[in-house]
């Protein structure tokens, strides 16, 4: 009698160990496919910056939002929403190879929903701050807004944010597109055509 409770408890303790084997296989199938769908429909794209020579106030990087923009999350599937969450990516530009004045970075993205991106550029103080807003200006950048201090590695930085100058309203003709998030900040969009 003691030893076919000892095998039932086996062969319960066996199915559960099973169950639990069985479903996290099907959990790990579930977001590798997800991954591989998205990696299935993404591309590449590489943003570029003309600078003026002289312009090393500081770490110029670009912050890759979401795939996708805000107002069309709405209306796509579970899958899509997974590939459309928001990723806030930061990314360093790269100096563009025989060109001193370009940099450059290249992100991959979900093809069938475009990306949103916002560049900046990372500085020590106030008056590298001042100094990024001017250049920025002067190479007609849009939408510079300078964040409050942030403490990294010891260091206290702060970020010029900007529009991408090749940037305009739906039907400017400009490269990147200008979206509205729901925070009220102003993002670039690319879509590819």
């Amino acid at each position: 009698m003691i030893f076919a409770s000892t095998a039932l408890d086996v062969i319960a303790v066996t199915g559960v160990i099973a169950a639990l084997a069985t479903s996290g296989i099907g959990l790990v199938v579930t977001k590798s496919s997800e991954w591989w769908q998205w990696r299935r429909g993404s591309d590449t794209h590489t943003i570029e910056l003309e600078v003026p020579s002289g312009s090393d106030l500081g770490k110029w990087k670009v912050l890759y939002v979401r795939d996708g923009a805000d107002e069309i999350t709405v209306g796509l599937s579970e899958r899509e929403k997974w590939f459309a969450r928001l990723k806030n990516q930061i990314r360093p530009f790269d100096e563009a190879p025989g060109k001193t004045t370009a940099k450059r970075v290249k992100l991959r993205f979900y093809r069938p929903l475009g990306f949103q991106f916002k560049c900046f550029i990372e500085v020590e103080n106030r008056s590298a701050a001042d100094s990024a807003r001017r250049l920025l200006e002067a190479n007609g950048c849009q939408g510079i807004d300078i964040s409050s201090e942030r403490q990294e590695e010891r260091q206290t930085l702060l970020r010029v944010w900007f529009l991408h100058p090749d940037s305009g309203d739906a039907g400017s003709g400009s490269r990147y597109r200008i979206v509205e998030a729901p925070d009220d900040a102003k993002n670039n969009f690319f879509y590819p055509v």
